[in-house]
């Protein structure tokens, strides 16, 4: 096996899944967000 491909292939699965764990973690804020916004526009 190729070690600079391997090396490459491991980095660009770390990269991908640093994007994921952001991804997961946006998505959440902006989730939380929009129900602290539809909780105010009720009025609670």
């Amino acid at each position: 096996m190729n070690f600079e491909y391997y090396s490459v292939d491991y980095i660009h699965s770390l990269i991908k899944q640093q994007l994921t764990i952001n991804d997961t973690f946006q998505s959440r804020t902006i989730y939380t967000h929009s129900l602290h916004v539809f909780r105010m526009a009720c009025g609670g």
